[in-house]
């Protein structure tokens, strides 16, 4: 399923897996949500983990390409981001054990949601 918006789409991949010899079912579906402009895809992640009811989320925050401001010099990132946690609000911290895994020089912020008590 594809979504285009304005600057932007949503994309979502999904893997259904059943296991019936011992009884399991698991379903993932990753997300890909990407934005142009002054809009982040950061402001839609307490809304998009909370409709979807997930035991385990791994985000992948990637910044690509680049901007310019009114003097044309080029910027690669127009906020300041050293933790995904930043972005999520006390209700989704207080349900997932949270780690982050950064790699800065790649400007990758790779990041899991694990619900507590639930083993990845």
């Amino acid at each position: 399923m594809v979504a285009h918006l304005d600057k932007s789409h949503i994309c979502v991949h999904t893997y259904p897996e059943s296991h019936p010899e011992g009884g399991l079912c698991t379903f993932r579906a990753d997300i890909e949500v990407s934005t142009c402009g002054v809009i982040s895809p950061l402001k839609a992640l307490n809304y998009l983990i909370h409709q979807l009811e997930s035991d385990i989320v791994t985000i992948d925050y990637r910044v690509r390409g680049f901007t310019r401001d009114i003097n044309g010099m080029k910027h690669f990132i127009d906020h300041e981001i050293n933790s995904i946690q930043n972005f999520m609000s006390d209700d989704m911290k207080s349900l997932y054990d949270m780690v982050d895994v950064n790699v800065y020089q790649e400007k990758y912020l790779p990041y899991q949601n694990v619900a507590q008590g639930v083993r990845p």
